[in-house]
């Protein structure tokens, strides 16, 4: 469709912000991009140690990565800008007009290929590095509906927001400060928690700050409906 073309222009564009917009984009993903490169070296005990418990049962599948070459890939993908934004739409029924769209990630290779998350988080975690890679997909997504709603495309997004990346002292005070510069983005974007982090306190502060400025949530990975409804719609909880 022309809004899909349109977002996928959108990848590609550097322009539509104010000056301190661009200034805060650049501040935010060079200190990401600085946690990638300083924690690449600094775990690297870590990824040796998680290349000997993972590697037995990935050499079993024909094609799989090792777990050096699947880590090497996401910290060059990132840094390299190889970060490619899937995007799933969400429709009306039974007119299957598209309301909304979910943001997925993938990461390339320089040959193209690319790695599905399912590849790469668990071995993230075990080097220290999930929470920086996150954060930094989260921006990129952030970049990608902003640039889309300067090419008039008036449609929802939904982009994860994980529990880490709320808790991040250094990540989100930026964030946040981001999203007060561009408030509306509030029209087009929604935060989407697991059921587990919507209802975990530790990050109730920092989820009522983003209400206050205009956005709204999601909350998926539901495993129980034993649920306070009406104290979800007080946090802005839009869908389940």
């Amino acid at each position: 469709s022309s809004e899909l073309a349109t977002f996928r222009g959108a990848l590609g564009f550097a322009g539509g912000g104010s000056e301190a917009d661009l200034v805060g984009e650049v501040r935010v993903i060079r200190g990401l991009l600085k946690k990638i490169t300083d924690g690449s070296a600094a775990a690297q005990e870590k990824r040796e140690g998680a290349a000997i418990a993972r590697a037995n049962a990935a050499d079993q599948v024909e094609g799989q990565l090792s777990t050096d070459e699947t880590l090497d890939i996401t910290c060059a993908g990132l840094e390299s800008n190889c970060v490619d934004l899937y995007l799933q739409p969400i429709v009306s029924l039974p007119q299957r007009k598209v309301r909304y769209y979910e943001v997925f990630s993938r990461i390339r290779n320089k040959e193209g290929s690319v790695i599905v998350p399912e590849q790469y988080l668990h071995l993230a975690e075990d080097t220290g590095l999930i929470s920086t890679i996150d954060n930094l997909l989260l921006f990129r997504c952030i970049q990608l509906v902003r640039r889309a709603r300067h090419d008039k495309v008036e449609v929802g997004v939904f982009v994860n927001l994980l529990a880490h990346a709320l808790m991040d002292p250094e990540f989100f005070p930026q964030f946040l400060e981001f999203l007060e510069r561009n408030r509306e983005l509030s029209e087009s974007l929604l935060f989407e928690l697991s059921q587990e982090d919507a209802v975990n306190r530790n990050i109730s502060d920092n989820l009522a700050a983003l209400r206050r400025i205009g956005f709204a949530f999601s909350m998926d990975k539901v495993t129980s409906l034993d649920l306070d409804f009406d104290n979800l719609a007080r946090s802005n909880f839009r869908f389940i």
